[in-house]
Parts: structure tokens; sequence; C-alpha cells
């Protein structure tokens, strides 16, 4: 997996395999280069994934107050070391992203904060 980031705004502060992903016998590799993370999953022994289910979760830190980050998936068509997923076979799977943004306001009252 391959994402693009703002560095100057946040930073990967924790990631996490899912249960199903960790649970069987696998290698990662990391790479967090400014701006950029590329996370490498592979089964061992045959082992293999299938249906509905979370590859890893990131924890991101916020550097500055107020921020903002576009969150980009880097797809084949932009990058060779973008995210591919692959069967066992090592033929490329197909795949659908969504982008997404983090944002922090720390003058905005949180909708679900005590008090509110």
């Amino acid at each position: 997996m391959s994402l693009s980031y703002d560095s100057t705004q946040v930073s990967v502060n924790l990631i996490t395999l899912g249960a199903t992903w960790n649970n069987i016998n696998h290698n990662t590799a990391m790479n967090n280069a400014t701006g950029n993370l590329a996370y490498a999953y592979t089964t061992l022994n045959g082992a293999t994934v299938s249906g509905d289910t979370t590859l890893l979760s990131i924890r991101w830190k916020f550097l500055v107050s107020p921020g903002s980050t576009t969150v980009h998936f880097v797809l084949t068509t932009e990058n060779d070391l973008a995210t591919k997923l692959l069967d066992v076979n090592v033929d490329p799977v197909s795949y659908a992203t969504t982008d997404g943004s983090l944002s922090i306001y720390p003058q905005t009252p949180c909708p679900n904060s005590p008090g509110h």
C-alpha cells in the first residue's frame, strides 16, 4: 500500500494490522519517508485472506493546529511503487480506493464532547 500525505501537517503515529491479517504467518515491511507511507505485507506458507476485512489502521499525529491534509492512495498509473494487490499467483487483483482527508480545528467544539 502506498499513501501520500502532507508531512508538514501530520505524521504517522501508529500502524496496526487488522486481526485477520495479523493472525496468519506473514512478513511486513514499512518505509515512512517524508509525505509518503509504503507498507508491504505478504503471507507465508500459502496462507490466504479473503472476504471483507481491514488490512490496517493508521493513527495520525497532527504537527500543527489547526491543520489538515489529504490522504491519497498512490495508484500504479502514477508510480511503480504504488498500491498493488496480488493473488497467490502474484497476478494483480483489481480494487477501488477512496482518498480521504484529515483536519483539526481546535476552536470548533466536538459535537460529542462532554458538556454538549
